[in-house]
């Protein structure tokens, strides 16, 4: 006669089947995830890394020597995806190009309208703080309205009172751009508080302006 009792070995096989099958699924889902974390923009390849809960696009920059010998790589992290603002409004002068002059105090200089919005901090402190210093240009805060410039003791700085300066001064607008104003002077336009988004096209700009003058294209 045949046993009323359960197979026990085969429901193990199953039991182990099943968590088997399960680790899979997640090994491929996570093999799939990690490899659509890179991409290739401006000349360079970014990774998309996590830094605690917040997401970061992160790339190396290659520097090199006067004598054409690559001596370092400068890793700079992005807030957001570079390639969401490539389409963002650039208006630059005849040639095209971001000119700054590195041999005085580049001036980053904000309006007192941004103090409402939340990213504005993190924004400057990212394109003077550490972008353009870990390429080795020297950057001030400052203000483009005198009297908070006097609350904030900082310096007042337009492109007016500082033309052999490069400045760079923060505008809220109606629409979110860059516009060359002059030699020198760059206009930072920001609709909705899109503090963060216009300055980091500025610096992929910078990025990828280098890597064609080095790639010579």
């Amino acid at each position: 006669p045949k046993s009323n009792e359960p197979n026990y070995d085969r429901q193990l096989k199953w039991i182990i089947g099943v968590i088997v099958a399960i680790f899979l699924i997640i090994a491929i889902a996570v093999l799939i995830r990690n490899s659509n974390t890179g991409f290739k923009y401006g000349g360079l390849k970014f990774e998309q890394i996590k830094y605690g809960e917040i997401d970061l696009y992160s790339t190396n920059v290659p520097m090199y020597d006067g004598a054409g010998k690559r001596v370092k790589d400068l890793t700079v992290d992005f807030r957001l995806d570079p390639r969401e603002l490539q389409d963002m409004r650039v208006l630059l002068g005849m040639d095209n190009e971001i000119k700054i002059n590195t041999d005085e105090l580049v001036y980053v200089s904000v309006d007192p309208r941004m103090e409402k919005c939340e990213d504005s901090g993190i924004s400057v402190i990212n394109l003077g703080g550490l972008f353009l210093k870990k390429a080795g240009v020297n950057t001030k805060i400052s203000s483009r309205n005198e009297s908070h410039a006097e609350k904030e003791a900082v310096p007042y700085v337009t492109c007016e009172t500082h033309p052999n300066n490069t400045v760079i001064m923060f505008q809220p607008t109606k629409e979110t751009g860059i516009y060359e104003l002059d030699v020198n002077c760059y206009q930072f336009r920001y609709e909705d508080c899109e503090v963060l988004e216009v300055t980091e096209r500025f610096q992929m700009l910078i990025l990828e302006q280098y890597m064609k003058n080095l790639n010579g294209n």
